[in-house]
Formats: structure tokens, C-alpha cells, sequence
């Protein structure tokens, strides 16, 4: 299995791949990837999903604060 395979939010079947676009998308708040992708509208409301979408969230943040802190050093990222 891949790692974008991996389901996220078991209630709505999201996987990870998914949250991640919506993040490419333009979603920049859990709540913009939960209108995206539904991720967090299932049974448990995203008491089980929440925590790992905040985290991949964080990780791609901190993907492109890093990209934007080499691009304005005059690197290339």
C-alpha cells in the first residue's frame, strides 16, 4: 500500500492522497479540507480523523514555510 492510499477518516473512506490535494486545492484549516473532502462529516464527526488531518496540515506547512525560507535565501528549492 501506498502511502497516499492510506485511509484517513474511516467513516467517509478519505485517504490520505485526498487530503492532500485538497490541500494542493487551495484548503489551508481542517474545516476547508473537511468541506473538500468530507473527512470528519462521518459517525464519529472526526473525533477519530481529526488528529491526523491536523497533522498532515501542519506537515505540508511546514513543507512550504521551508521552501519559502530557501527560495527568499536565494537557493533553490
Amino acid at each position: 500500500m501506498k502511502d497516499k492510499d492510506i485511509i484517513i477518516c474511516r467513516c467517509e473512506e478519505i485517504t490520505k492522497g485526498e487530503i492532500i490535494q485538497a490541500i494542493r486545492d487551495g484548503a489551508t484549516t481542517v474545516d476547508g479540507i473537511k468541506r473538500m473532502t468530507r473527512a470528519g462529516k462521518g459517525l464519529c464527526q472526526g473525533r477519530t480523523c481529526r488528529p491526523l488531518v491536523e497533522a498532515i496540515l501542519m506537515a505540508a506547512v511546514l513543507a512550504l514555510g521551508m521552501m519559502a525560507a530557501i527560495w527568499l535565501m536565494g537557493g533553490a528549492a
